[in-house]
């Protein structure tokens, strides 16, 4: 729309209705003023209360598993995994919205809209101690945005490239340990990335360090079987009744701790107790 301000002939933007950010346009208040030379002399805009946006995560890899029978009474399982699962596309809304053809960035970003006084009209030059256009999007928009895109072709957060599994259990067949069995599991994961370091671009923009690497230890589980097992009479029909005692974790400490995030420094961030060691016992009854 036109109207006459001063003696400033000025035109107000027009939503498009088939923008598919008009909502985002309308919830946020936003209004840019042009004058007659293109120009643009007032801009206010707030960000939509809730607005969000989506990043993908991207998982390729390839899984193995081998049994493996030595003797009739011995069995034995291994199962390795590999899987590297990255962050991509991430914020691919908030790059149309400010940086596509049309968007907010476009306009503000360039010629004298970016030293415009933000939410003034008709100021030039601007008072001392205002917000320039430019000056508030890389506060509010460019910093973050390009610190969260950062992490594209990282690997995700507690994401472990290799897992090995190795289960066995051997059941005696005669002799005074006869319908007795033994058998135990390993379980392995890989190192997991728990940060990054921080670095500050040239025009003072910090994005994540993707050369500085902060990696959690690996972890191995070890579990232990011990179980007795043979037919009896229930209701006059023939079962198969066993008894087992397992302990997992065998070799965790009550007290251990695992680093799930890294501060910028390489310092923990964040923690989880390790899985404890726990005890249990299985009486089943197999028809």
């Amino acid at each position: 729309t036109e109207s006459d301000i001063g003696s400033h002939n000025m035109r107000m933007v027009v939503v498009d209705p088939n923008n598919p950010y008009l909502n985002v346009w309308e919830t946020s208040d936003a209004r840019l003023v042009f004058d007659t030379t293109g120009d643009l002399q007032e801009f206010a805009f707030s960000n939509p209360e809730g607005l969000t946006d989506t990043q993908d995560l991207t998982s390729k890899g390839y899984e193995a598993e081998i049994v493996y029978n030595p003797t009739r009474n011995w069995r034995m399982m291994l199962n390795v995994a590999q899987q590297k699962t990255e962050t991509q596309n991430s914020l691919p809304s908030t790059t149309d919205l400010y940086f596509g053809s049309g968007g907010f960035g476009d306009v503000l970003l360039t010629g004298p809209a970016a030293q415009r006084n933000r939410g003034s009209a008709l100021q030039d030059p601007n008072p001392a101690g205002t917000n320039t256009n430019l000056a508030w999007l890389e506060t509010n928009v460019i910093k973050l945005y390009q610190f969260a895109v950062g992490f594209d072709g990282t690997s995700s957060p507690e994401g472990r490239e290799w897992r090995a599994n190795f289960v066995t259990n051997y059941r005696f067949s005669e002799g005074l340990l006869k319908n007795f069995d033994i058998g135990g599991s390993l379980r392995w994961q890989d190192r997991v990335p728990t940060g990054y370091g921080i670095i500050t671009t040239a025009d003072g923009i910090r994005i994540p360090d993707l050369n500085t690497v902060y990696w959690g230890d690996d972890e191995l589980s070890i579990g232990l079987r011990f179980g007795y097992g043979r037919k009896i009479k229930l209701g006059g029909k023939e079962v198969n009744w066993r008894l087992s005692i397992n302990v997992d974790n065998v070799n965790m400490d009550d007290d251990d701790l695992v680093v799930v995030t890294s501060q910028p420094d390489g310092s923990p961030a964040q923690v989880r107790v390790a899985p404890p060691r726990t005890w249990s016992i299985e009486n089943s009854i197999r028809f």
